[in-house]
């Protein structure tokens, strides 16, 4: 029944949009801590990832989905891509990997606090080869003076031919609609790939699971947020 209700709110709206509607897939990637959940949040307006200080807290490609009147953007929030140094580390790229291919863009995050260094050239090599175009977003800007900033877009750009820069804080949420106009501009016309209202296209399982999660990273210390897993077996409602 619920399905058939988005279905029939899918085909009114489809209905109702223009014929230049766009629709597409952007991914974001970087170093794992870069910021890519808490911007996936604040373009969403409201808290749909899980977020935390631990690297590699996203481990599972997540999407994101804004609609409007004149676009459906998807957002692909990946797995921080690094030099991999165990098994989780190898699994977690394979999955960032999978999620650069056949996308409309790619959006490379760069942590304004933390100097531009050999772990970015890593991913920039990693993203290289895919034709999809590269946009630089620096993040959390405000952790650093502007002048920093000016510094790690200058490092950056000099090193990659990116087809726009956008620098912003999702924290206090600065320069988002600016990022959402960037990016959604590289949106090929197409159709409604999800449900008008539909947020995210994450299991209720899955997202109940990962906040549980999120709860554990934040209240533990060490080696146990690396190794802990969270499954949901059942729900009562």
């Amino acid at each position: 029944m619920i399905k058939d209700l988005h279905d029939k709110q899918a085909l009114d709206f489809q209905a109702r949009v223009a014929d230049d509607f766009r629709s597409g897939f952007v991914t974001l990637v970087g170093r794992p801590n870069a910021g890519k959940s808490t911007l996936l949040n604040a373009v969403m307006g409201k808290k749909i990832a899980i977020t935390s200080d631990t690297p590699q807290t996203t481990r599972h490609r997540f999407r994101a989905v804004l609609t409007n009147d004149d676009f459906q953007l998807v957002l692909v929030d990946t797995p921080g891509i690094h030099k991999p140094h165990d098994v989780l580390g190898e699994e977690l790229n394979r999955s960032a990997g999978k999620a650069i291919e056949a996308v409309d863009a790619i959006c490379f995050l760069l942590d304004a606090s933390k100097p531009f260094g050999t772990g970015d050239e890593w991913i920039l090599e990693a993203i290289k080869d895919s034709p999809a175009p590269k946009v630089l977003v620096i993040s959390k800007t405000d952790l650093v003076e502007r002048e920093t900033v000016e510094e790690q877009i200058r490092m950056a750009t000099e090193k990659y031919d990116f087809v726009a820069v956008v620098d912003l804080s999702a924290k206090d949420g600065i320069g988002i609609n600016t990022f959402i106009g960037t990016v959604s501009a590289f949106l090929p016309p197409g159709p409604l790939w999800f449900p008008p209202d539909l947020t995210t296209d994450q299991a209720v399982e899955v997202i109940i699971a990962e906040f549980i999660r999120e709860k554990v990273l934040t209240t533990t210390f060490e080696e146990v947020p690396h190794a802990v897993g969270v499954q949901v077996e059942e729900l009562e409602y």
